[in-house]
């Protein structure tokens, strides 16, 4: 429960912040699709921490994590991956961070529901 919390402050303290310090002005797109993507990857996080704490049932695909990460590894791939995110939105110019968002919310996505599918489901 601690790193759900962890989590949830991470993710509050960079949304609100970057659009305030931001190189170009952030619109209700921009906003939308940052919270959009920032959601899942939270979901994606807390669902390969289930994969790390089940190494018996599950494994992972991520080739920068391995087949079976530890918890602490989850943890700081997807808090770089969050600050990434939210650094390269917040350099983009609104039109490329649009699109980059945009892919961004895609992809993990795309992983969330491939961990939805194998049995991972979407909990906290």
């Amino acid at each position: 429960m601690r790193e759900i919390i962890k989590m949830i402050i991470i993710i509050i303290i960079l949304f609100i912040s970057t659009p305030a310090i931001a190189f170009d002005k952030w619109d209700k797109t921009d906003i939308i699709l940052l919270s959009a993507s920032t959601v899942a990857l939270a979901i994606d996080w807390r669902q390969t921490r289930r994969i790390a704490e089940q190494p018996d049932r599950f494994f992972e695909i991520n080739p920068i994590l391995g087949r079976h990460p530890s918890l602490s590894q989850v943890d700081m791939y997807f808090m770089v991956s969050l600050i990434v995110n939210v650094g390269v939105a917040h350099i983009l110019p609104s039109k490329w961070r649009k699109i980059f968002l945009g892919a961004m919310t895609m992809w993990e996505v795309g992983f969330v529901t491939h961990n939805n599918n194998i049995g991972l489901g979407i909990s906290w």
